[in-house]
Formats: structure tokens, sequence, C-alpha cells
């Protein structure tokens, strides 16, 4: 697998937190870890992050994710919300994707500040992986 051309991938943003509506006050915080992959690489991230989840967001929903950027263009936008359980818990689980340039898409998490820390350890792993 190939980094983004011209870009090194390295960090990860994780910033601030928001409410989605349709979702409780108890559940209302939420935080967000987010980085741009190249979009090859979506796909594979997705199925790792399906991993940390106990269950609403397998196999079926990483491969609709994945089936649809291909045909998005640049400034396209996709979100999706899930209710997961994650540690034993339900809690919003919201998929965001803007696809950018050439074959580069923005990806952002937006869940529990447990989930949104595991999963960012998760990406750095990955893109460590990418970068080697």
């Amino acid at each position: 697998m190939r980094a983004l051309e011209g870009q090194r991938v390295l960090g990860i943003l994780v910033v601030g937190v928001m409410s989605l509506s349709g979702y409780s006050a108890t559940t209302a915080t939420l935080k967000e870890a987010s980085s741009r992959f190249a979009v090859e690489n979506v796909a594979p991230f997705l199925g790792r992050v399906s991993k940390l989840i106990d269950s609403g967001f397998g196999s079926a929903e990483c491969d609709a994710i994945a089936q649809t950027i291909t045909s998005m263009k640049a400034d396209d936008e996709l979100s999706r919300e899930f209710s997961v359980k994650y540690n034993e818990s339900e809690t919003p689980f919201r998929i965001q994707l803007v696809m950018g340039v050439g074959d580069s898409a923005n990806v952002a998490f937006f869940t529990s500040p447990a989930l949104a820390d595991r999963i960012q350890k998760e990406m750095a792993a990955f893109l460590d992986e990418l970068n080697k």
C-alpha cells in the first residue's frame, strides 16, 4: 500500500466534542478521531475499527461504506450513524467521509470518548504501518 503522494500521513487529529441529534442527553457528548487516508486504505481501516466494537458495526457495514466511496468524487460527503456496543455499553457511532482531490478522503469518527481514544490508537498504528 502506498501513502498519499506528496503527503506524509503521520498524525491523528482528535478534536473537540459534538452532539448528534437523535441521541439522548446522556450520550450527547462525543469525541472525534480523524485523519486523511488514501481511498484504498479506508476499507482496511474500517475493518480494524469493526474489530474494536462488540456489535452494531461489522463487515456488512464496512463493505457498504467501502463500496459507496469508490463512486464518490472530490468534495462528496458520506455520513453514516450507528448505535454500537463498546465495552458492554451502547454508544452512538458516526462515520463521516469527505472526499479530497485525487485518491484521498478525510475520515472522522464521532463516538464515546473511550471508543474515540481506542480508534485514535488504532489509527496511529495503522498509519505508522503504512509509512514504513
